[in-house]
Order: structure tokens, then sequence, then C-alpha cells
């Protein structure tokens, strides 16, 4: 048997109330007592269904959310290897930067220095090259950090004993790229020779205003290239003795009429 409604129950109270006989006042008690435990199940049902739909309504917002952060991670994804494709792209224009970066020229006379004698210690470096000290250690340190030496320390560890410098492939290759081009003040020296039959190392000093020591390494690097020579020769200061004088080759004087040096 169905069971009747909430409304008609309450319409049917309604209609006996008004007709005859009138329910009694248990009747009446009775039947509010079983209004109002439909009305609490009606209630329940209710609940129950608002219930449902805000489940409803959550479970569609954490599908659009897990939707949105899955989308946002794949673009978070895209733009992170954007972002690497950058950063690699920086790096390879920054080595490209670092290798195509000429040197200075007294970098370079350092390479030349330890490629000409086989190695090099930073004492050693500094007064041939007439350069301060710290400043020979400070490049030194330098080129290895750019990979144009290598450096060989104590095996021992000592602390106190300088590293041994050794030209590296990328310092070979740099010379290599640099061609036979002479630095300025070899330059200098060069066309004295070539306005002079010959010339000592002090008198090229005073002549040029160099040190003795750099003017000694350049000459040393040109007489390997063939482009000066150096021989014993009487001095005229007092008839002393003999001093090593320098002079110009066929090949230093054709170095300086290819570049139009020579007047």
């Amino acid at each position: 048997m169905a069971t009747a409604s909430l409304t008609s129950r309450i319409d049917k109270l309604i209609n006996d109330l008004g007709g005859t006989p009138k329910p009694g006042p248990v009747d009446i008690r009775n039947r509010l007592t079983a209004f109002s435990t439909l009305a609490e199940a009606l209630e329940s049902g209710q609940s129950a269904v608002e219930a449902e739909q805000k489940i409803a309504v959550l479970e569609a917002s954490v599908s659009a959310l897990k939707a949105e952060r899955d989308g946002l991670k794949a673009e978070g994804e895209k733009l992170q290897a954007a972002l690497d494709s950058t950063r690699d792209e920086i790096r390879r224009i920054q080595n490209q930067t670092d290798e195509n970066e000429p040197l200075s020229s007294i970098e370079t006379r350092i390479l030349r220095y330890v490629d000409r004698t086989g190695q090099g210690f930073e004492e050693d470096l500094a007064e041939p090259l007439a350069i301060n000290k710290w400043v020979a250690q400070r490049m030194l340190s330098d080129l290895c950090k750019a990979g144009f030496l290598t450096a060989e320390y104590d095996p021992d560890g000592d602390p106190d004993t300088p590293p041994i410098y050794y030209l590296a492939k990328k310092g070979k290759a740099w010379l290599e790229k640099a061609g036979g081009e002479l630095e300025e003040d070899a330059t200098k020296i060069l066309l004295t020779l070539a306005e002079r039959s010959a010339a000592s190392v002090p008198k090229l000093s005073v002549r040029i205003g160099l040190k003795e020591a750099l003017i000694q390494h350049h000459l040393d690097e040109m007489k390997d290239t063939e482009l000066v020579d150096s021989s014993l020769q009487y001095t005229d200061e007092e008839m002393l003795g003999y001093d090593t004088v320098w002079g110009i080759c066929r090949k230093g004087r054709a170095y300086l009429a290819k570049r139009g040096l020579l007047k």
C-alpha cells in the first residue's frame, strides 16, 4: 500500500477538523506526530539530494582543476624546454665569443714565450716579458682557466713550490691562428734594425724606450723565425771587448715590405 504524502495527510486533517464528528485531541496528536516523522524523513531526503548536488559541484570543480593543472604542467614543461634551449644557446655563444675574443698582446707574448722555451715559471716570465710578477701570476692563472695553458703543481702539494706552465692544445691553435704577426714593440725593433746596420740590446733600449729584457725577448723570438740574427762584434766603446749585436735578415725586410713599413 502506497504511503500517503505529507500534503495529502495535512489536507485530510483540515477536512476532518471542519467536519463532524471532529477528531479528538489524541487523534490530532497522533496525526501531527506522524506528520513530524514524515517531514523529518523528507528533510533528510532533501539534505541528501543537496549533499549529492554539492558533491557533484565539487567533483566538477576538482575535474576542472585537474584539467587546468595538467594544462599548466604541459605549458610549464614547454617553458622549461624553451628556457633550457635558451641557456644552451647562451652558453654556445659565450664559448664561441671566448674562443674568438682576441688575447691581449701581453697574453700572446706569454703564450709565445712558453711555446719557445717549452715551459714557464712565474718568476721566469716576469723579467724577460717586462711585466710585474703578480701580473704575470694572474695572467698565467687566467690563461689556464681559459684552456690556453696547463699547470703542473708540486706532486707533494708543497704550496711554496710554484707551478710549471705548459702550452695547451688550445694555446698552440691560437698561436697558429695568430700566424707570424709581430707585436707592436717587436715591429718597432725590426724597423730600427732596418734603419741601422746593426745595434746592440742596450742601444736599442735607449732608442726605442723599452726595457732591455723585453727587447731581448722579442729579438730571440724573431731570431727563431729568421727575421733577425745576431753576431759578436768588437765594441766601439773604449775597445773593451765584444758585444752581441743584432741585424735584420732578408726575411725581416720582406716582412716589413709586405706591410708597407719600409721607406
